[in-house]
């Protein structure tokens, strides 16, 4: 039986929402959801490797991320796992950049939350070599 929204962990509904409106495309949606003070993680050896401290320093991420790929899709969405204070997603994805191969993989993502909104991201690629690779 189908879990409805009324019976549905507060933060798995959250993250439902996030990510379909990042399958979607709806960036203002997707990125409401962020806190002020969020820290977004991005691991590996690349020009967009590193730490994000504020929403305004994560939406300047965003922007450069939607500048230097033609196109990003969410292929599927294995699981959405939360709690009361974290959240994981396991999906897969493909990004495109013109002259570069395309990145596509699995994809493991750490949510921290508190009051209905995103404070930390850590995104974890299943080959961070490729993902290097692409956007270097």
């Amino acid at each position: 039986m189908a879990e409805t929204d009324e019976h549905m962990h507060p933060n798995l509904l959250l993250m439902r929402k996030y990510e379909s409106a990042w399958a979607r495309g709806d960036v203002t949606e997707a990125t409401s959801y962020y806190a002020e003070d969020i820290v977004l993680h991005l691991f590996g050896r690349n020009p967009l490797a590193g730490e994000y401290r504020g929403k305004a320093a994560v939406l300047g991420f965003v922007h450069k991320l939607l500048e230097v790929t033609d196109k990003i899709e969410i292929l599927e969405n294995y699981a959405i796992l939360a709690d009361d204070r974290y959240a994981v997603t396991y999906i897969r994805v493909r990004l495109e950049r013109a002259g570069k191969k395309p990145l596509e993989g699995k994809r493991v993502v750490v949510f921290k939350l508190a009051n209905g909104k995103i404070h930390d991201i850590w995104n974890r690629d299943e080959d961070q070599y490729a993902a290097d690779e692409f956007f270097s």
